[in-house]
């Protein structure tokens, strides 16, 4: 191995770690235009490979609003998450979290550039009605920062104040 590890984004270098348990070296990407760039990877700081492996920086995803805005703490409420930016991804998730920090990623689908799909899972957030805030990765990896939230409630029917009427409909209960 190397001493000296480092990525190159087209023509910008970043340090990079090397995991000898995996055989692996990690960088983290550098702001970019939006657009692809060859990642190439050096070992020694001074030769890089010439693989022409192919990195993609897009602008951020936003999240705009959510429909619907509020479901019960069961989870699996189908949501629309509206925003811009979406068609730029490959692998989709919705991350819900509270203010505790404890989030749940679940898979999202793409329906067109302004539109995702997910369905919500249960909450994090405490007991009775609470909100948790919904970001999207378009990577599985970077979230929005929206900070949007949908609300989870605890409905239940105790009762009603009529319990029968006719098969024609019309009773207001």
């Amino acid at each position: 191995g190397g001493s000296v590890f480092v990525c190159k984004f087209g023509s910008h270098a970043v340090n990079a770690t090397y995991s000898a348990s995996h055989d692996e070296l990690s960088c983290v990407s550098p702001a970019a235009a939006p657009g692809a760039v060859p990642v190439e990877i050096s070992l020694n700081g001074q030769q890089y490979t010439t693989s022409g492996v192919k990195f993609t920086s897009y602008s951020e995803a936003n999240v705009s609003y959510l429909v619907p805005i509020a479901g019960p703490r069961q989870g699996g409420t189908a949501i629309t998450v509206f925003g811009a930016g979406f068609s730029h991804g490959v692998d989709y998730r919705c991350r819900f979290h509270g203010d505790a920090g404890e989030a749940a990623v679940v898979v999202a689908s793409m329906v067109d550039d302004s539109r995702l799909a997910c369905s919500t899972p249960a909450p994090r957030c405490g007991s009775g009605s609470c909100t948790e805030a919904v970001e999207v990765s378009l990577n599985s990896e970077s979230y929005s920062t929206s900070g949007v939230r949908f609300t989870y409630h605890n409905a239940t029917v105790l009762s009603l104040s009529v319990v029968s009427g006719p098969s024609s409909g019309g009773t207001t209960i």
